[in-house]
Order: structure tokens, then sequence, then C-alpha cells
């Protein structure tokens, strides 16, 4: 009985993140659409393949880095 109601609360709560992640996604996409200059590639990252995100996060990474050293 124990392990039953595990499992339904369980998927309770991933529902339920699952929900609040997509939610936060379209507000998210909704401001890279309002703010001017921000890439249009972002809109859309979570369609990326790992390989493709870790890339994007390096590039980032790298522009953060040399953003610091400039200050």
């Amino acid at each position: 009985m124990s392990t039953a109601v595990t499992i339904v609360t369980f998927l309770i709560v991933q529902t339920s993140q699952n929900r609040a992640v997509t939610a936060m996604q379209i507000k998210l996409d909704e401001l890279l659409k309002a703010v001017e200059g921000a890439k249009d590639r972002l809109a859309e990252i979570e369609e990326l393949d790992e390989e493709q995100l870790e890339r994007l996060h390096r590039e980032y990474q790298a522009n953060a880095s040399s953003q610091r050293s400039e200050d």
C-alpha cells in the first residue's frame, strides 16, 4: 500500500513540476521576444540536442569571462 502511495505522490509532484517548467518556459520565450537585441536562437533552446546545448553553454561562459576581464 505504501508503495502505491509513493508512486502516486511521485506522479503528482512530477506533473506539477512539468506544468511549472512549461509555464516558466512560455514566460521566458515571451520575454526574449520582447527584449530588443535578444538572440532569437535562445527562444527554442530546449529543442537543442546535448552537444548543441553544451557548445552554446561554453560560448556563453567564454563571453562572460571576457566581459569580466574587460571590467
